[in-house]
């Protein structure tokens, strides 16, 4: 990709004509005469090239009635070549004999070399390169008296709240969650060419949301899900990721989304269909905020949006999360096991449990948490279970959440840490999809 890209890449080169090195293509070399020539890439294929232009013309035809062919163009190079050693008294020419792709030595080295009669005393000589590339020194951001009050300020902002995402994002990788809250350098909007799960994602919450947000306090099996409902739906959707009129085409990576959404909606709802439509739906896209007093001085604002809350007809609450990418095991030992940074393929466990304990401190009620991942549910026709204690009394519900708290608790305390620096993560798999992995040069 980079050879592709330096090939295409255009540079003016400014100089004083009669004074000091010249750097010239051949074709700017005629009728013009120096002492001394450098010749650079001087294999076969490059000089001469051997890319022979488009024509509609075939070769034979070409020759027949006289016209230029690739052998009228090889004769004009090798006249360029040899008219401009004619005046010479040193000539270097240069070609590589290792790397990817490489050629033979041009036939016009083989040429003098061969010729009984050539002018020119030719030496050959060796060289060779030892190239190392430079290694990339580790990013640390220390945390001076300015970032800690960014830091505080982001933490504490009546405006906003540490969201579960963020969390994760930490855990991840500490400068992730520094370039993203802290110093607020959001990624760079890109209309992708691949469809990527992230897209995906946004854009199947958009049509679940629309889908189900007339139906609250109502149970799902009163959903209108009618094919030509749900299609438009995501048909506006897209529209709307993609900041597109009714009235425009949809681009070539939209078209290619579209039937891959209507394939998740529909074994989301199928799967609604089957086994959920005497559910309650109780909310969906709610959001719930809560505070923490983690010292004297600083109270932290914690929160996040549902993507949806129902309850069984047996009183069983659930917050379900949509999942377009891949989850690893539900299993864990126990509660601060989701907050190592061990553990970052179960983020979305401690994602939903995080969401289980703002829905707990703002009701009084354990809520189960469901993963409907869709890969899960293609597969195996459920959804994903996030396992917390399976248990009724209050007392043992409160402990499990004071748990989820204190590993809440402890991760703040080691975010407002001043001993403790921003660092990459150690993980080279996370920084595969991440948006700042340019900055980090890996």
């Amino acid at each position: 990709i980079l050879m592709k890209g330096l090939r295409e890449l255009k540079m003016a080169f400014e100089g004083e004509p009669l004074r000091g090195i010249q750097i010239m293509g051949f074709l700017e070399t005629r009728s013009l005469d120096f002492e001394k020539i450098i010749i650079l890439s001087a294999n076969e294929g490059y000089l001469p090239q051997n890319n022979v232009p488009l024509s509609f013309i075939p070769y034979s035809l070409r020759a027949a009635n006289g016209l230029p062919t690739i052998k009228h163009r090889d004769a004009i190079y090798a006249y360029y070549f040899y008219r401009l050693l004619a005046r010479s008294s040193h000539v270097w020419i240069m070609y590589s004999t290792s790397g990817e792709n490489i050629t033979e030595k041009s036939r016009y080295i083989r040429q003098i070399e061969k010729d009984p009669d050539s002018k020119y005393k030719v030496q050959q000589k060796n060289m060779a390169f030892s190239l190392e590339t430079i290694g990339v020194a580790p990013i640390t951001i220390t945390k001076n008296a300015d970032i800690l009050h960014r830091i505080i300020s982001f933490l504490t902002n009546a405006q906003s709240y540490l969201s579960p995402s963020a969390v994760a994002s930490y855990l991840n990788c500490p400068l992730q969650f520094y370039l993203r809250y802290i110093i607020e350098l959001k990624p760079e909007f890109k209309i992708q060419e691949k469809v990527d799960n992230a897209t995906l994602g946004t854009v199947l919450h958009s049509v679940m949301y629309r889908l189900y947000a007339d139906y609250c306090n109502k149970n799902i099996g009163e959903v209108n899900f009618d094919n030509k409902v749900i299609k438009q739906l995501i048909d506006d959707s897209i529209r709307n990721y993609y900041k597109l009129d009714t009235v425009a085409d949809l681009t070539a990576t939209a078209k290619i989304m579209q039937p891959v959404v209507e394939k998740f909606c529909e074994l989301i709802v199928n799967y609604d269909r089957q086994y959920c439509s005497d559910y309650r739906l109780l909310a969906v896209e709610k959001s719930f905020v809560t505070t923490l007093k983690i010292s004297l001085d600083y109270t932290i604002r914690l929160g996040g949006r549902v993507d949806r809350i129902d309850c069984s007809p047996w009183n069983q609450i659930r917050i379900v999360d949509y999942k377009t990418g891949t989850v690893g095991s539900p299993k864990y030992r126990n509660v601060t096991d989701l907050f190592t940074r061990e553990n970052w393929k179960k983020r979305e466990f401690l994602q939903a449990m995080i969401y289980a304990w703002l829905y707990y401190q703002h009701t009084g009620t354990l809520a189960r948490p469901v993963l409907y991942n869709i890969q899960h549910i293609a597969e195996k026709n459920m959804p994903v279970q996030v396992p917390i204690p399976q248990t009724s009394y209050p007392d043992s519900v409160a402990k499990f959440f004071m748990q989820v708290e204190n590993s809440v608790v402890s991760l703040l305390h080691e975010i407002l840490n001043p001993e403790t620096p921003f660092v990459q993560t150690s993980e080279k798999d996370i920084c595969r999809y991440c948006a700042y992995n340019q900055i980090c040069r890996r």
